[in-house]
């Protein structure tokens, strides 16, 4: 059995994110999720985060985490099609 203090001790795991502890400094990194979309799901996805935004607004709740959500979406990079 790995013990991780012992053999890696600048790494630890946790619930699928790594922190990585190097000289005091903790940095998360977050796994990345890739999916394949049409163009007609991109677009309803977007529609769908932006009526989103917009119900927060109404509610005056915080929009910042959407607004990047909003903007990771919109400026994803497209994938050519496979031959």
């Amino acid at each position: 059995m790995l013990n991780i203090d012992r053999e890696i001790p600048h790494i630890r795991f946790f619930d699928g994110l790594r922190l990585q502890y190097r000289q005091e400094v903790v940095r998360m990194t977050e796994k990345k999720r890739r999916i394949v979309i049409t163009d007609f799901e991109h677009r309803l996805l977007v529609k769908a985060l932006v009526q989103f935004r917009n119900e927060l607004l109404r509610t005056e709740k915080p929009t910042e985490d959407i607004n990047d959500l909003i903007l990771k979406v919109i400026d994803a990079p497209k994938r050519r099609r496979w031959r």
